[in-house]
């Protein structure tokens, strides 16, 4: 009964975008949700339930809003993580809502100790095998492994913000946040190293302090009082991770050969995955038809981060703000004559060619557009007519990325907004 009954909350307090559904009236929504917390109250709660109730945080309806909020309190430092993870990379809607929340969570400070500990061995367990990650050769693995190191170390901040009050340690977690190089993070380490006892300081700053990469995991296995992990206990490690966007990245990188060496970890990983998803959300995923077969033609969202990731406008983006844009991204298929785009009509979009050829067809200034070119970059923030036809010269691929999707994503996405006028900005210069 109380099995059919969570089943239910679920299904109604969902009101995440899905096609394949038309999404529950607020108020059923808003009682799903308090019934899903009630229930889940005092009992393991699904990773996907936390999630579920934190994106409510930012739903367009106070009703909902309200009620997730009232969930979310009631189970405490259960969702904690989560919270911290929407108030730091979550869309806009819902932030404020999941950091006021972390304010006032009744979390005492044996908690607060415990989820520091659990930080530092995930960023030392990370840090460890950040070397054999690099020796594999493919830089967005290593550059997504940075990143979370990143992540985890804001993370952390966090907490410490909550645990030892002040007004420097939020401040401190702000700069950390925002920080472009390592010199920003750097100042962000002397404001903790200053604000935190001297031993919490002394652990802290030593895990985050930047440096050579081969001495940081030789100096976070030490803290874990083991030896680096070789490349096979690295890559297995790392595909058993809670990063879906790293073990996506690195299971493209491991190519035909690795993949099929390391089948049982991957598979091992997609049954970890499918544990933390509810019953419904793991239905939706076994019967999504984007997972059919006869769409493997279409390329993954990890070709299409890597696509996007080679465009200098977008180079300043983290993986997981390119992740965000690759969801938006659309697929068009042009034969050989097909006018893409029309002399005069207006490009706001950014278009890429994935495959094949674009020939534009300007008397004064004719050019072609081969693999990883785009037809006008600058299109998705500043649109303008097309000069000339554009003509598809053979068999050709584009990926599409709308002007409305992309402001939508700026707005929404931390950071991105950001990382597009340091690109620009840039540019400018030279």
């Amino acid at each position: 009964m109380r099995g059919d009954l969570i089943a239910l909350a679920r299904r109604h307090g969902d009101r995440r975008p899905d096609p394949a559904r038309v999404p529950a009236l607020a108020p059923v929504a808003a009682a799903a949700l308090r019934l899903l917390a009630a229930l889940a109250a005092g009992d393991a709660l699904a990773p996907d339930d936390a999630r579920l109730l934190v994106h409510a945080l930012g739903d367009r309806d106070d009703e909902v809003r309200d009620a997730a909020e009232d969930g979310l309190r009631e189970l405490g430092a259960a969702v904690a993580g989560e919270l911290v993870e929407a108030a730091a990379y979550g869309r806009r809607a819902g932030r404020d809502r999941a950091l006021a929340l972390l304010r006032d969570l009744p979390v005492t400070d044996a908690a607060l100790d415990r989820m520091i500990a659990a930080e530092l061995e995930l960023l030392d367990r990370t840090l460890a095998r950040l070397v054999e990650l690099e020796r594999l050769g493919a830089p967005l693995v290593t550059r997504r492994a940075e990143e979370r190191i990143r992540e985890i170390g804001f993370t952390l901040l966090l907490l410490l913000a909550a645990r030892h009050r002040g007004a420097a340690l939020p401040a401190c977690a702000r700069l950390w946040q925002h920080a472009v190089d390592g010199g920003a993070r750097a100042r962000a380490l002397e404001i903790l190293d200053a604000a935190l006892p001297r031993a919490v300081a002394t652990r802290v700053v030593g895990a985050l302090d930047e440096g050579p990469r081969d001495e940081r995991s030789a100096a976070a296995a030490a803290r874990l009082d083991d030896a680096p992990p070789a490349r096979d206990a690295a890559i297995r490690a790392e595909l058993a991770a809670g990063d879906r966007l790293g073990r996506a990245l690195l299971v493209h990188a491991l190519g035909a050969a690795g993949r099929a060496a390391y089948r049982d970890a991957i598979a091992e990983a997609a049954r970890a995955a499918a544990r933390d998803l509810s019953p419904l959300a793991l239905l939706r995923r076994i019967t999504d038809p984007e997972d059919d077969e006869a769409e493997d033609d279409v390329p993954t969202q990890v070709e299409t981060l890597l696509l996007l990731g080679n465009l200098p406008l977008l180079s300043q983006l983290t993986t997981r703000q390119l992740a965000e844009l690759a969801e938006r991204v659309r697929w068009v298929d042009a034969d050989a004559g097909d006018v893409v785009v029309a002399a005069g009509e207006l490009v706001d979009a950014l278009i890429v060619v994935a495959s094949g050829a674009l020939r534009v067809d300007d008397p004064a200034a004719p050019r072609s557009l081969g693999a990883g070119a785009a037809l006008d970059e600058l299109a998705v923030v500043a649109p303008q007519p097309a000069p000339a036809a554009v003509v598809a010269d053979q068999p050709s691929r584009l990926l599409r990325l709308d002007r409305l999707d992309f402001e939508e994503l700026v707005d929404d996405v931390p950071g991105l907004g950001a990382a597009v006028c340091r690109a620009l900005g840039a540019r400018a210069r030279r």
